[in-house]
């Protein structure tokens, strides 16, 4: 289904110098395609990183050099990528989910079973392992509006959620007290967001948006509680009306909306958390940096600049920020 090209790249880092905003620094940028990147990724080792975009193909990039080490051209647009310890997972407009082997880079192609576009992979860390293997299942979010549990090293499909009235595009896993177990949350163009209990894959609760589509979901640092203020888990929301809407659990009001945050003039593709800043992207070709370890509504500590188009996709580590464009360009950025 795949044909596999050569390793020649696109193109290799632009170093930039230490001069750059106070959080983040601007360190290279990189053109990975011609068109779109949809989906960036990056291997558990954080030595590649795997791109996904318009172009049809999903290419793995050394993260020192930036040169191109695979490339693989397929006839359908790659959207979506996750990773776990041993394999990268690529879900594409036919459906189809391709496992990448990270030692050997054998590409294994299986149905999603999905009648749509893949939009969005997450492997469920806190669900019941599964498989032979004791693994954490990998969920799918798609364009027919459903969800599915999948064992993914075996390439096997478990379960298929329904719910959502429109494509899914959002997945995200909440962890902690004051949560009972833990907690799976999915959104997507019907401006839903949907919690789901994952050792039954069960929807508890439906939390009704304000009618613009959910594009991603980020688990944020739990509150500790105080005495003016309970322990409560918290989320935050990229929406197509450019704003950020945060939703906190507590063990006695359950998910609560607590603040619509005008983050962009645009709609907002994708969202990161990293050390307590949530990272925003949005159509209007800007970055943006918020403090997430504070109580919303925020106020944005910086913009991140760079990008000639609109902001597509970001993949976070510890200490860095990836981020994508449409007209197929990357940048990195470092947290100092």
């Amino acid at each position: 289904r795949a044909r596999r090209t050569g390793t020649a790249a696109v193109g290799a880092y632009v170093a930039r110098g230490r001069s750059g905003p106070r959080h983040f620094r601007h360190l290279t940028e990189m053109r990975i395609s011609e068109e779109c990147v949809h989906a960036v990724a990056i291997t558990p080792d954080k030595s590649r990183i795997v791109t996904a975009s318009d172009d049809m193909r999903v290419r793995v990039w050394d993260i020192t050099t930036g040169l191109c080490e695979r490339n693989w051209e397929y006839e359908s647009t790659p959207r979506a990528l996750a990773t776990d310890p041993t394999h990268v997972y690529a879900g594409f407009g036919d459906a189809s989910i391709v496992k990448y082997d990270v030692g050997t880079w054998e590409a294994t192609s299986f149905p999603s079973g999905h009648a749509f576009t893949v939009y969005v992979l997450l492997f469920a860390k806190g669900a019941p392992p599964v498989g032979d293997r004791q693994a954490t299942p990998m969920v799918s979010g798609a364009g027919d509006g459903e969800l599915r549990v999948f064992d993914a090293g075996a390439c096997k499909l478990l379960h298929a959620l329904k719910g959502h009235n429109a494509a899914v595009k959002a997945l995200a896993v909440v962890h902690g007290a004051p949560l009972p177990a833990s907690t799976m949350l999915s959104g997507g163009d019907d401006g839903e967001v949907r919690v789901w209990e994952m050792s039954g894959w069960t929807c508890l609760k439906v939390i009704v948006g304000r009618g613009s589509g959910i594009n991603c979901i980020v688990s944020l640092s739990a509150l500790i509680a105080t005495p003016d203020k309970p322990a409560a888990a918290r989320v935050a929301c990229a929406s197509d009306d450019g704003f950020i809407y945060t939703y906190e659990f507590t063990k006695d009001g359950g998910w609560v909306e607590t603040a619509a945050v005008s983050a962009h003039k645009d709609v907002v593709w994708a969202l990161g958390y990293i050390s307590g800043y949530v990272v925003s992207a949005s159509e209007d070709k800007m970055i943006k940096v918020w403090p997430a370890q504070t109580s919303p509504p925020w106020d944005c500590m910086e913009t991140l600049a760079g990008h000639g188009d609109a902001v597509c996709c970001l993949a976070v580590t510890q200490n860095h920020v990836f981020s994508a464009s449409s007209d197929g360009m990357l940048h990195m950025w470092k947290l100092v």
